[in-house]
């Protein structure tokens, strides 16, 4: 999810987030595009915010629980 900082401009960014339908140790992937908002063309500075995504790793051999990871990216 793409959270942006309003007070430090993130609207201005537009980001898109893809991913594979398997994120596992080795294999999968998370795909990150960022671009400039169309309203922004013309702006000039730093615009930041986050981008959090949580994990399911649901019950193994090694372990019998779900066990959700969070993760937090911060884009400058």
């Amino acid at each position: 999810m793409w959270e942006p900082y309003t007070p430090q401009f993130g609207g201005h960014i537009e980001v898109a987030l893809h991913h594979s339908s398997v994120l596992w140790p080795w294999s999968g992937y998370v795909a990150v595009s960022i671009s400039v908002a169309k309203r922004a063309a013309n702006w000039e500075g730093i615009a930041q915010g986050q981008i959090t995504m949580t994990i399911e790793s649901p019950p193994g051999v090694s372990f019998t629980l779900t066990v959700l990871n969070l993760l937090v990216f911060n884009v400058l």
